[in-house]
């Protein structure tokens, strides 16, 4: 049995004011192509009975001001030789059992975008 709440039993709503402003930004979602299969209990804790295997997809964000002319790069993925990054890092994914697949870096993704590497003017780490 479900119970459906009308808005006036759920109470009101408050509104949403946002300012008005000329910083607006584009937000590009960027499929990184990192594909990674792994037990669930590396990531989640209580475990879920019948779910064992966690697959996920990996996503990067380019942020760019067009007005102001700059971009920002929300996290890079997994590099494509993901065995050459941070010792800690690769020692994690082949202590867990991880699956890690990389079909190509998101330095290449965005030059076949047309993105210059050169205009990112900053990355932020997730």
């Amino acid at each position: 049995m479900s119970i459906i709440l009308s808005p006036t039993e759920m109470g009101q709503i408050p509104p949403i004011e946002i300012p008005a402003s000329s910083n607006i930004v584009t937000v590009r979602v960027i499929d990184t192509t990192t594909r990674l299969h792994m037990p669930v209990g590396t990531m989640f804790d209580p475990l879920i009975k019948g779910h064992t295997t966690l697959a996920s997809p990996s996503y990067s964000f380019l942020i760019e001001n067009e007005r102001l002319e700059r971009k920002v790069l929300y996290d890079l993925g997994t590099q494509r030789k993901w065995q050459e990054q941070a010792p800690c890092v690769v020692d994690m994914i082949r202590t867990y059992g991880w699956d890690v697949r990389v079909e190509k870096d998101v330095a290449d993704i965005l030059e076949e975008h047309r993105v210059s590497l050169s205009a990112i003017e900053a990355i932020i780490w997730g």
